[in-house]
């Protein structure tokens, strides 16, 4: 006898689909994880798996804690996004940055900011051993200037670097010397994030020469926080100067009225005859940029780029004055 269509059993989805629904559920109401951990065994696993898929580590409280968790092998491989930030620290030697890489080799997507200790604390065989240990990533966030060896080369040709398709690079000093970019052979997305934004300018033509050579890197978004949005011209005499067509600038700032910035940079700046796109409210670059850069650079008549502008109206400290 065939079971009506009333009786049969729910099709099970994919995992990872599954999973994927799980975490964005959790993204809306995080609160019902504990509540849902209780109904099944399988609920449990779901929502592990989906809590433990993005890691963002801002604390060293919230580290330590990772890494006692992560000591259950299933855990350490639901570990595909890991986040770093400068307020968790580690040992001179990175050996417990070096237990955490290699207990997490699933990572597809890593963002290591200034939590590893300057180099001079650092020998250069002990950041070797780290950037040959545990993920492979394709997508990383690299704070160019604290992971540098003492002759001041970089450690592009180690495996942490091989895999990488998408790099976001950020400092403050450090973007006169990109040739060791070709140390990456399947870099097709760059990201320069600078602050303040004008001193990029001082290596406009490495940069320009770096991807005249390329034909591999597809689009480079040059991001900074530019603190006088109020006087737009600054900002189209600095970015004439670049003539690649695969540059997209990200800029935002502070002004007294975002919309009048706009309208300002859509008529003074662009002359009308490129396309301004405003972004959300990311907090940097962001790695999730990339894809509204991509449809930059492929729509007709080359548009300028992406802007994002801080309402001060309404605060008692314009903070564009600080």
């Amino acid at each position: 006898m065939v079971a009506s269509d009333a009786t049969k059993p729910f099709p099970e989805l994919p995992l990872e689909i599954s999973c994927r629904i799980m975490e964005i559920m959790l993204e809306m109401v995080p609160k019902r994880a504990l509540e849902l951990i209780t109904i099944s065994r399988s609920l449990q696993l779901l929502v592990e798996q989906a809590l433990y898929h993005c890691v963002i580590l801002k604390q060293q409280r919230s580290a330590e804690a990772f890494r006692r968790a992560i000591q259950y092998p299933c855990r350490s491989s639901w570990v595909n996004t890991l986040c770093i930030t400068s307020d968790v620290k580690f040992s001179d030697d990175l050996s417990d940055l070096h237990a955490l890489f290699s207990m997490c080799p699933n990572i597809q997507t890593m963002a290591i900011d200034s939590c590893i200790p300057s180099d001079n604390m650092v020998s250069d065989g002990n950041l070797d051993a780290l950037a040959s240990s545990g993920p492979r990533p394709t997508k990383l966030r690299y704070n160019f200037g604290w992971i540098q060896r003492h002759d001041g080369s970089h450690l592009f040709s180690l495996p942490l670097f091989q895999n990488v398709t998408h790099l976001e690079l950020w400092d403050e000093e450090n973007f006169d010397n990109l040739t060791e970019l070709d140390c990456l052979p399947h870099l097709t997305h760059l990201s320069l994030i600078i602050d303040p934004w004008y001193p990029l300018f001082l290596h406009l033509e490495n940069l320009q020469q770096k991807l005249s050579l390329s034909d591999s890197i597809l689009v480079c978004i040059i991001f900074g926080d530019v603190q006088d949005l109020d006087k737009p011209e600054k900002i189209q005499n600095a970015c004439v100067r670049f003539s690649d067509p695969r540059i997209v600038f990200s800029f935002s700032g502070y002004a007294k009225d975002p919309k009048q910035f706009g309208n300002v940079l859509w008529r003074e700046i662009l002359n009308e005859s490129h396309l301004v796109r405003q972004w959300g409210a990311q907090d940097d670059g962001e790695m999730d940029m990339w894809e509204e850069a991509e449809a930059i650079v492929s729509s007709p008549g080359k548009p300028f780029g992406l802007y994002r502008v801080v309402d001060t109206s309404g605060m008692t400290v314009d903070p564009s004055a600080a």
